[in-house]
């Protein structure tokens, strides 16, 4: 029974030490774990269309 006690108690504290990480504040957190900009701005997909067809334009479909 002693053993079962033993891993009890380790699994509680693991548990308890992963969802307590989450609730870090992102300003604790040091420069290289924040995420980049680029990985925090959501694609702007009907930009980046009207820029390919202003870089292709209409010629570029004539062949």
């Amino acid at each position: 029974m002693n053993f079962f006690s033993y891993m009890l108690a380790i699994l509680l504290g693991g548990a308890s030490v992963a969802f307590s990480a989450p609730s870090i504040p992102p300003s604790a957190l040091p420069a290289t774990l924040k995420p980049e900009p680029h990985q925090r701005d959501p694609y702007d997909w009907n930009a980046r269309h009207e820029a390919v067809k202003k870089e292709t334009g209409p010629s570029s479909l004539n062949m």
